[in-house]
């Protein structure tokens, strides 16, 4: 879908689209799943109707015309994937209400990392050691601790 607007959703299909995104990105994995069969299909059977010459098609072929930017993307780690959204949403829309959201998510990861940096000091964990589990009903009521506070 990220590159619909750069070719004719009628006579692009979704292999050819698979293999335009995947080119195009650089630090992750483009994945296909499930069944595979409607791969030779036009994208526009999935995002609009290629039985007409339809306004949309007109649309995009508008938007053909103009010079598209390339995108890079970057990976992001999973854990900050919630992060990262917020901070591009404040980047694009200078919104107090995006600040504002964006700041409770960050003072949400200090009191984590506080609560858990507390937590590695009080046993001698250092970050980046494997540590075995010895003893799991301490570990479940650790474990339930957590989700209760």
């Amino acid at each position: 879908m990220e590159d619909s607007e750069a070719n004719d959703v009628c006579a692009e299909t979704l292999a050819e689209q698979f293999t335009t995104v995947q080119q195009l990105t650089k630090d992750s994995h483009v994945i296909e799943y499930g069944f595979t069969g409607f791969k030779n299909e036009p994208i526009g059977n999935f995002q609009g109707t290629c039985d007409s010459k339809s306004s949309i098609r007109t649309f995009l072929r508008g938007v053909n015309t103009r010079v598209q930017p390339t995108k890079e993307y970057a990976a992001i780690d999973s854990r900050f994937a919630k992060l990262d959204y917020l901070y591009n949403k404040y980047m694009r829309t200078q919104a107090q209400e995006d600040a504002n959201e964006l700041e409770k998510e960050l003072k949400n990861r200090r009191r984590i990392e506080q609560k858990f940096g507390s937590l590695r000091s009080q046993v001698n964990f250092e970050l980046g050691q494997k540590q075995e589990i010895s003893n799991w009903d301490c570990y479940k009521k650790l474990i339930e601790s957590h989700d209760s506070s």
